[in-house]
């Protein structure tokens, strides 16, 4: 769903994901992330996307929710809650 930076083996990631789900048509993860590039393990701003995988197709389509700046804010592991086959519901915090 994700490209993350670093060597295989190297557990720091500066992402967590809080939800998985199954829509109608999609497979949805909830996750937060700090910038992916070779410096992301001196980041601490972590932005909130959902990532949904088409189940027929396996296409990935990630969408933030957030798009803080490093050093501006950073968010808690989003948790994601099902209404229903089309409708969801993510929550975090952000700060402390």
């Amino acid at each position: 769903m994700l490209q993350f930076e670093g060597n295989t083996g190297n557990n720091t990631t500066g992402a967590s994901v809080g939800g998985f789900e199954l829509a109608d048509d999609h497979y949805l993860a909830a996750a937060n992330t700090v910038v992916q590039d070779s410096r992301f393990s001196s980041y601490k701003t972590r932005n909130v996307f959902v990532a949904a995988v088409d189940k027929s197709i396996s296409d990935v389509k990630v969408n933030y929710l957030t798009n803080y700046a490093e050093g501006e804010e950073t968010t808690t592991t989003p948790q994601l809650v099902k209404i229903s086959g089309t409708r969801f519901m993510v929550l975090w915090t952000r700060g402390d």
